[in-house]
């Protein structure tokens, strides 16, 4: 990801070449990765736990707390533009909508 973002424009503020904010992108790119694979993993290694996927929302306020404390009042991850960490944050939390309508859970 972090290359087709860099090659498509799709790496925040990043696009720049300023190391600092190659590294704030890294750190966003790192943490919604994080989210993923601790939200979504589990289903993809055992199907019993895609029942248990829908107890992992509780840990989406966590995350979200930190990620605003990471981030600020910034209107996306990496900076005021879009970036691939955007889109996997959004993808993230597509896919625990989606796992949680498979299992019945309310919304």
């Amino acid at each position: 990801l972090r290359y087709i973002g860099r090659k498509h424009g799709l790496y925040g503020v990043a696009t720049s070449h300023v190391p600092t904010q190659l590294a704030a992108a890294d750190v966003a790119l790192d943490q919604a990765t994080d989210f993923d694979n601790s939200v979504t993993g589990p289903s993809y290694r055992d199907l019993d736990a895609l029942r248990r996927v829908s107890e992992k929302t509780t840990s989406l306020a966590g995350w979200c707390k930190m990620l605003g404390n990471i981030f600020g009042d910034q209107n996306f991850l990496s900076g005021s533009i879009i970036c691939v960490a955007d889109l996997k944050f959004y993808e993230t939390l597509r896919k625990l909508q989606k796992y949680r309508r498979s299992v019945g859970a309310k919304e």
